[in-house]
């Protein structure tokens, strides 16, 4: 993950899971008295798991979530109680029993308790995914650990995450990966490059991209004019304006026959057609599981996706079946 800006956008609906395993989903309700949409959480039954309560919900991680509340955001826990009281502009999921928060435009870091391990003082802040995190205080970047002491000053202006020991770096806009102690382990010499996701690495060389393992070897040579992250063992490829995918082999799983495609997910992959600006579901083999009916649609997590189409809000399992559903006009107070 790359350092967290300041300008944070609206967070999708993901997932949420209870410290305990069960998976919990965010969903709108419209407060008809107040006028205004509220969060809440369903279980994968569609009832009720946390009343309505929070003016933004995001997603579980280490038992606790990110609400927001009077326009602050605290930590709830999966029974919807306050863990950390809402005190903060921003805050993102706990990763490594620790949490970025976000105040007054400054980035800190938090424990599990609320108590600061960081007080707010840098202008950027990645997360704990390997014992240390990136942070840039305006002019230099830093690795800072879990006591929040900055251990080493890297001269990268861009750090991502750490991931299995490797985090990646740019300087003078190209790309490559350092160790913990700041070496350089794959060079910089990438026009573009993504963080490892199933320990393959997508990067870009010669305006072409292709997928390179922990020690910079090529294992799908760069030949693809666009291309995104393995998930779930597939990664789309876009040739002559249509999505497709491949496996970790590179051989073509499914043609690219699509105007849009994302990532798969348990499964199955989110796409458009050609001749439709709607979004279905496909699986591995490029059969058309879910049929394209919605205007927007999420991965799948746990067996279910949030869809949209006219109408109405709906979560869905993976046969299309409806779990959930809301109706436009009972989560929008303007109509």
């Amino acid at each position: 993950m790359q350092l967290r800006t300041l300008v944070c956008s609206l967070v999708p609906l993901v997932i949420l899971f209870s410290c305990g395993g069960k998976p919990l989903y965010p969903v709108y309700e419209l407060d008809k008295e107040a006028g205004a949409v509220r969060m809440g959480y369903i279980d994968n039954e569609g009832q009720e798991a946390v009343p309505p309560l929070y003016e933004q919900a995001r997603s579980f991680s280490e038992g606790l979530a990110p609400a927001r509340l009077n326009g602050k955001y605290g930590y709830v826990n999966e029974k919807g109680d306050w863990a950390v009281e809402p005190t903060f502009d921003q805050a993102f999921p706990f990763s490594g029993k620790a949490a970025l928060v976000i105040v007054d435009e400054k980035c800190g870091y938090i424990d599990r308790k609320g108590s600061w391990i960081s007080e707010p003082r840098f202008v950027q802040g990645g997360t704990f995914t390997d014992s240390l995190a990136p942070v840039y205080d305006g002019t230099s970047t830093w690795l800072m650990n879990k006591k929040g002491e900055l251990v080493l000053q890297i001269p990268y202006r861009y750090c991502g995450d750490f991931s299995g020991g490797l985090a990646l770096v740019e300087k003078d806009r190209l790309y490559g990966f350092i160790n913990k102690k700041g070496e350089e382990v794959i060079p910089l010499e990438y026009e573009l490059c993504y963080d490892f996701s199933e320990d393959l690495a997508l990067a870009v060389k010669d305006g072409k991209g292709g997928y390179i393992d922990r020690k910079g070897d090529w294992v799908i040579e760069p030949r693809f004019s666009k291309a995104g992250s393995f998930s779930d063992g597939m990664a789309f490829i876009v040739e002559d304006g249509y999505t497709g995918y491949i496996d970790r082999e590179g051989t073509v799983a499914v043609e690219p026959v699509y105007t849009f495609g994302s990532s798969f997910s348990e499964g199955l992959a989110k796409v458009t057609p050609r001749g439709t600006s709607h979004v279905g579901y496909i699986d591995k083999e490029g059969n058309m599981v879910i049929p394209p009916n919605y205007l927007y649609g999420e991965d799948f997590s746990n067996g279910l996706a949030l869809v949209a189409d006219g109408e109405g809000l709906y979560y869905i399992d993976k046969t299309g079946r409806v779990i959930w559903q809301r109706e436009r006009e009972e989560i929008n107070p303007h109509g």
